[in-house]
């Protein structure tokens, strides 16, 4: 798949107009080291709350009370709108598990390594693939077809994959009056390539 995609970058790459782009960073000023080190910290126990080592909540509480006292303009910064989709996506998710539709995929379509790429491949449209990986992972053995699937499946509708939510997000409120042309650009690139590495890769399941 990694040679794939590498291909259609550079057939992007080497077929678009050649341009000159102007890219001005702004100045960040570094924190101090004793701040820096607590977030590494914060960071550090949230992975290990991920990974059950912590208790959730408490890693919850204890970040974001830290946070309030070292800098709360930072929580005043983040995109709750963002969090609460995202959130949306895995609460759904876990309504919908026990479902007959789900039931029946796994009967008809997730028996086979084709038929898990794809479903894993069509599910990212709609539901994110995180939250599409969550739903199939304990409907197969084909994990590495569903692997492939989600992955994949990262392109395509701008759902797809929260990361492209983001950049759209933050490129619309830099050029407001782009967002559209943003969008149609965006989703010509992204179903192209779908099309293109999504085939390929299922001919070589």
């Amino acid at each position: 798949m990694g040679i794939i995609s590498l291909a259609y970058l550079l057939l992007l790459l080497f077929h678009g107009k050649d341009s000159v782009l102007k890219l001005e960073l702004p100045k960040l000023q570094q924190p101090p080291k004793g701040i820096l080190f607590l977030f590494l910290g914060l960071l550090l126990l949230n992975i290990g709350a991920v990974l059950h080592w912590f208790d959730k909540l408490w890693a919850l509480l204890l970040t974001a009370g830290v946070v309030a006292l070292c800098d709360r303009r930072r929580l005043l910064a983040v995109d709750y709108s963002l969090l609460v989709t995202f959130a949306g996506f895995f609460v759904f998710i876990g309504n919908i598990s026990h479902s007959p539709a789900v039931s029946y995929l796994q009967q008809s379509l997730m028996g086979s390594a084709a038929g898990t790429y794809l479903t894993g491949l069509l599910a990212s449209q709609f539901l994110s693939n995180v939250p599409a990986a969550m739903l199939l992972a304990g409907l197969t053995k084909e994990a590495d077809a569903l692997l492939l699937g989600v992955n994949i499946g990262g392109l395509g509708t701008m759902i797809a994959s929260m990361a492209s939510v983001i950049s759209y997000k933050l490129y619309a409120a830099e050029h407001p009056s782009q967002a559209g042309k943003y969008v149609r650009t965006f989703l010509y690139y992204n179903f192209l390539g779908l099309l293109l590495i999504g085939g390929a890769v299922y001919f070589l399941l």
